[in-house]
């Protein structure tokens, strides 16, 4: 974050992040993605960033309100005390009892798309897996509660890199991973911010799922950029299709991507499910393998 620490007052700074804090959905948000965004606000409008660096009176509310929606956009999940209690007591039953089935899908429904997802995820697996190969090294950025689906995928010994901007959800995976004995990096990474894209871990098949609608509300260059840069020689990027009120989509596929795949020289077949579709990508043989003990 080389912008603040040479212009910003670290007072003004902690100010932000506090603010955007408040809010109770976004309380366990991490320090490092607010103060990523926040550079990208910056970076956008130099009369910003001369307010807040010179001491002047600055426009916090603008500041902490485009942090906040980008956030809500992107977090997918808003969970009351009670559904707080009720997942954190889950997943202590999990540790306890890691090879209990119906302690994993009661865990995935505290997340709207795992929950979706209960009664096909292992179809899904075997479709996918079916295309890819059953991969040893797996990356899932924006992972949500999708890492504890992993008994649903039918796999040997496996390595797992998961990412997403819940500092506490990441804590939760991390402990996960630990206790069933998988080797996993677990960590945060802003993926609107395209510095980011040079930590992202090589795999054999790289999920997006229902992550390329969220990171930008219009247009589609960071999407491109981010396929571009993941080193796996898979990827399987998902989209909803149904609309937040829960509508059928008229046209579910998303011509955008298909087309930008096109161009690329990028091989991709579609699985379509109730409420999901996914495209599972075959990048070219350039892509970086991954690089598994």
């Amino acid at each position: 974050m080389d912008l603040l620490g040479k212009n910003i007052p670290e007072e003004r700074i902690d100010e932000i992040i506090n603010t955007v804090r408040k809010k109770k959905e976004l309380s366990t948000v991490s320090e490092s993605i607010i103060l990523s965004e926040l550079e990208l606000i910056l970076k956008k409008d130099g009369k910003i960033l001369a307010s807040v660096s010179e001491g002047k009176s600055y426009p916090l509310e603008f500041i902490v309100k485009t942090i906040r929606a980008i956030l809500r956009e992107r977090f997918g999940v808003f969970l009351s005390p009670k559904e707080f209690k009720e997942r954190k007591e889950t997943f202590e039953k999990l540790i306890k009892d890691i090879s209990n089935i119906d302690i994993y899908k009661k865990l995935l429904g505290f997340h709207a798309s795992t929950k979706e997802r209960l009664p096909i995820y292992e179809k899904l697996y075997e479709r996918i897996f079916a295309i890819t190969g059953k991969p040893h090294h797996i990356s899932d950025l924006g992972c949500g509660m999708n890492p504890f689906s992993l008994p649903f995928m039918d796999l040997g010994h496996i390595h797992y890199f998961a990412t997403d901007i819940d500092g506490q959800m990441l804590g939760m995976i991390e402990k996960f991973f630990s206790t069933a004995h998988v080797h996993a990096v677990v960590g945060m990474l802003n993926l609107r911010n395209t510095e980011e894209y040079k930590l992202i871990q090589p795999s054999d098949v790289c999920f997006l799922f229902k992550l390329l609608d969220s990171i930008e509300t219009k247009g589609h260059t960071l999407a491109e950029k981010l396929i571009k840069a993941i080193p796996s020689q898979w990827i399987v990027a998902s989209f909803s299709t149904i609309t937040m009120s829960g509508k059928k989509m008229n046209h579910p596929e998303r011509g955008w991507i298909e087309q930008m795949l096109k161009r690329l020289g990028y091989k991709y077949e579609k699985l379509s499910f109730e409420n999901e579709i996914f495209y599972v990508i075959k990048k070219s043989s350039s892509a970086a393998p991954a690089h598994c003990s």
